[in-house]
């Protein structure tokens, strides 16, 4: 909740600490009972198909483009076009084993979403037989980023998203002539899936529907008529907010006005902010993982099971599996939880190890201590659209709410040696309700 460390400009004040003994474990209590919905739902939750990422708008729901996408790859295929060229400004990034498939099927399925070509795994599909140099060159970057990982809402891209835009970025050196080495060197991948990418045809306009985040992505300067952070950015790393600007951003995003039980969940801080956005009191460590990417796939595949089961009724609820989305948040804190305040100043080393198959971590045994003289934990909610990690200093009064990038947020402060990240489903909001927008 208090960020002993949050920034090199600011003086390091111990504030309250919130509830870290019995009190706490009384709320715990209380908020499993009041939650006991998510363990059924992540029962549900476990499908097997690794997610599609597709860039741009589609003409087709999710569950058709993975289909599309597998029949359009069955095929042998064949080298790339303008692979020559392609690999003279790609330097040390190897295409030569991309597998093309263009004609036929092949093409009709890319056609069918509404693409002039997509990239899945190792291979790209042409909707004609003859792609520019620039298509090509556009689709090669996006299999070099899947290659590293991606990170993509449900699997699917949309139009002017990170990847988009470096894949763009790539392919305008290419036909330039110029090397793109540098851009490939820093991919913006980010996750472990697989996906489809693809690139949209001419015909009829698109538009970008993915919704905003709050704020505005930490990785792009902050248009000319923003409100500024009230206590100043790192540009590129982290942006410090007043609690009044959050809550601004937050409606504006969703359209509705936060209500006084949520401003009052808000006021705790770091975990306040976290358990605002996945409707909890305190947000569930049932699945809890090692790494980011390990985290991020299980969103991706939940949220693709979603989708595909959007118009099913809920078990127990008037609800449809639609009306939900998952997401991610991250939680640092300290790894002796032993009662004995003498013993717990030393780490436990045996505590918390993440199952080496597959990363998971029991938090069973976590009782929420801290590291004496310490602050016990921290926690951050990942804003996909906006590329970060929204977290706080402490709580109410003096609290300062920071949008933070991964490297920021993950860096590790004096008061812990412990980092997970955790998948959460909430009710999901729509963004583009907001007639207005305001930071």
């Amino acid at each position: 909740m208090f960020d002993k460390r949050t920034n090199q400009n600011e003086k390091n004040t111990v504030q309250e600490k919130p509830k870290t003994s019995q009190d706490h474990k009384t709320v715990m209590k209380k908020e499993a009972a009041a939650h006991s919905g998510y363990q059924a739902q992540r029962e549900a939750l476990k499908p097997d198909d690794a997610p599609v990422q597709l860039q741009g708008t589609v003409q087709c729901d999710s569950s058709r483009v993975h289909e599309l996408a597998q029949e359009g790859t069955t095929g042998a295929g064949g080298p790339m076009p303008h692979l020559d060229a392609i690999q003279s400004s790609f330097g040390r990034h190897d295409v030569s084993t991309i597998k093309a498939h263009s004609g036929g099927r092949a093409s009709e399925t890319a056609q069918e979403m509404g693409a002039q070509a997509y990239a899945t795994g190792n291979n790209v599909v042409f909707g004609t037989g003859s792609p520019s140099l620039h298509t090509a060159a556009h689709e090669a970057a996006h299999t070099l980023q899947q290659k590293a990982g991606v990170s993509i809402p449900g699997g699917v891209g949309n139009v002017g998203d990170t990847y988009e835009r470096h894949a763009d970025s790539v392919a305008d050196a290419v036909v330039a002539g110029k090397s793109s080495e540098t851009l490939l060197d820093k991919l913006p991948g980010s996750g472990s899936s697989t996906g489809v990418q693809h690139k949209l045809t001419n015909e009829g306009t698109h538009t970008n529907t993915k919704p905003r985040g709050t704020g505005y992505p930490i990785d792009e300067a902050l248009p000319a008529d923003a409100e500024a952070p009230a206590y100043g950015e790192d540009a590129g790393a982290q942006r410090r907010y007043s609690v009044e600007q959050y809550i601004a951003m937050w409606e504006a995003e969703r359209g509705i006005k936060m209500t006084a039980a949520q401003k009052k969940n808000l006021d705790r801080g770091c975990i306040g902010i976290t358990a605002i956005n996945i409707d909890a009191i305190n947000p569930p460590l049932t699945h809890a993982y090692a790494t980011f990417e390990q985290a991020k796939a299980v969103v991706d595949k939940w949220n693709t099971w979603i989708e595909r089961h959007k118009n099913q009724k809920r078990p127990g609820t008037n609800d449809k599996w639609g009306d939900y989305k998952s997401y991610l948040f991250a939680k640092l804190f300290w790894s002796n939880q032993d009662p004995d305040r003498e013993k717990r100043k030393k780490p436990n080393n045996n505590a918390f190890k993440p199952n080496p198959r597959n990363g998971k971590i029991d938090m069973n045994s976590y009782q929420y201590r801290s590291q004496p003289g310490y602050i016990n934990f921290d926690y951050g909610f990942w804003d996909e659209s906006s590329n970060s990690f929204w977290h706080a200093n402490h709580s109410q009064p003096g609290m300062k709410v920071y949008q933070s990038t991964r490297e920021v947020f993950e860096r590790g402060y004096a008061d812990f040696d412990r980092i997970i990240f955790c998948p959460a489903i909430a009710k999901r909001y729509d963004p583009r309700n907001s007639a207005t927008r305001s930071n």
